[in-house]
């Protein structure tokens, strides 16, 4: 079976650590890439979630601080 340049890119068969040189899993490469963009996607929305909490626990902290300032005035 013939396939076009972009057929045989498309279902070339991807080479996975996981796979032992005999076994190929054939992926598409669009499905790879799609799994790709949304796992990545993923870990930036982790790492901005962990960015919001620790911003949330330092105005947290300075909050604790102006309390404690206030106490010593009064």
């Amino acid at each position: 079976m013939h396939l076009s340049k972009k057929h045989r890119r498309k279902y070339s068969a991807i080479h996975l650590p996981i796979c032992s040189g005999s076994q190929k899993l054939k992926f598409s490469r669009k499905r790879l890439a799609k799994t790709l963009a949304k796992s990545k996607r993923e870990a930036k929305l982790e790492k901005q979630a962990i960015e919001v909490k620790d911003d949330q626990a330092s105005v947290g902290q300075a909050r604790k601080s102006e309390d404690e300032k206030k106490v010593e005035c009064n």
